[in-house]
């Protein structure tokens, strides 16, 4: 009876896993052309002006002063590694969407990002203490020759870090997975942004701004905000989209819920 037991939960475990893989692959491939586009379109939109701008500014540049935090943590170049494990983590959320509306409040979201930073970057430009690249690794080096000091403030990089936390375990949690894959989103994120103090590259005003930025950003795109203003123009139009169904009350009581919506926007 025993072993039937451990038979059976283990056939079940399976074709729950099976299943999920499944569940991820569809995401991957559905909308795939948008995500490429988008892709292409979303970091020109962020990088093109970065650049331009960290190597023609408009205004004398702000020196960031170091906080108890910046001086606590010391330079270790080794860290960059984490520091570029960023690029692997943005894709997560985006590309496991499947629905337009899904990733075009993703897209508002980056563009938000982009042009609150950009205007900071043109009116108050900033730049960190950096320490000198000889002795440190290759890849710092590259880093260092690549991504100028200036535009410290907001921090791009944590902005972008705990926006793709936010967003990732929001889709993961919409799929149902685990609790565990979640936890350990945000601790990468958590090391990015560590790494984003560890190499110096900014201090901890930075990464405040920038998470404070990503927040926002969010709220205003993926989050509440947004959710709202999406059920109460799928209402009108009389097509909620799926993933946002179990946000509404199923019942005589709907139609009141899309009324409350829709005096809200």
């Amino acid at each position: 009876m025993w072993l039937t037991k451990i038979v059976r939960g283990q056939v079940s475990g399976f074709r729950q896993s099976s299943r999920q893989s499944f569940r991820v692959a569809d995401r991957l491939r559905s909308e795939l052309k948008l995500k490429l586009l988008l892709m292409v379109l979303l970091n020109l939109w962020v990088y093109v002006p970065y650049w331009f701008l960290q190597r023609h500014p408009l205004f004398q540049p702000t020196l960031m002063p170091a906080s108890f935090l910046d001086r606590l943590i010391p330079f270790w170049d080794k860290s960059t590694w984490v520091y570029l494990s960023i690029y692997f983590l943005m894709p997560i959320g985006p590309f496991l969407m499947n629905d337009r509306r899904e990733i075009a409040r993703y897209s508002l979201g980056v563009v938000l990002m982009g042009a609150l930073a950009d205007l900071v970057f043109i009116f108050w430009p900033t730049y960190c203490a950096r320490p000198d690249p000889a002795g440190t690794n290759a890849l710092y080096r590259a880093l260092v020759a690549f991504d100028h000091p200036l535009h410290a403030f907001p921090s791009l990089h944590a902005a972008f870090a705990v926006f793709s936390a936010l967003c990732a375990s929001q889709i993961l949690r919409e799929m149902r997975v685990g609790r565990i894959w979640r936890c350990g989103l945000w601790c990468w994120a958590v090391l990015i942004l560590f790494a984003t103090l560890a190499t110096k590259q900014h201090v901890l005003y930075d990464i405040l701004g920038g998470s404070l930025l990503a927040f926002g950003a969010h709220c205003l795109g993926m989050g509440r905000m947004g959710r709202m203003g999406m059920i109460g123009r799928s209402a009108r139009r009389g097509t909620t989209p799926g993933y946002l169904l179990p946000t509404l009350r199923v019942g005589p009581t709907t139609n009141a819920s899309y009324k409350k919506y829709d005096a809200l926007i």
